[in-house]
């Protein structure tokens, strides 16, 4: 149960500050990833990596990527 709740707190104050990143914010991941927010793209935001590859994400972070070119 803990967790859950958790993870539902988390989604419900972390999505507007991660919605809220200037562009040009940059992302460190604990794996060494590298990405960059290069757009805000109505609801969506636009990441692209150290190898030039671009995603569109929602703001929640659990969701899975909705595009990637």
């Amino acid at each position: 149960m803990l967790p859950r709740v958790l993870t539902s707190l988390f989604l419900t104050f972390a999505g507007p500050a991660i919605a809220g990143l200037p562009g040009g914010s940059i992302a460190i991941y604990s794996d060494g990833t590298v990405e960059k927010l290069i757009a805000i793209e109505g609801e969506a935001m636009r990441w692209e990596d150290d190898r030039k590859r671009q995603y569109l994400r929602s703001p929640n972070p659990v969701l899975p990527v909705l595009e990637r070119t």
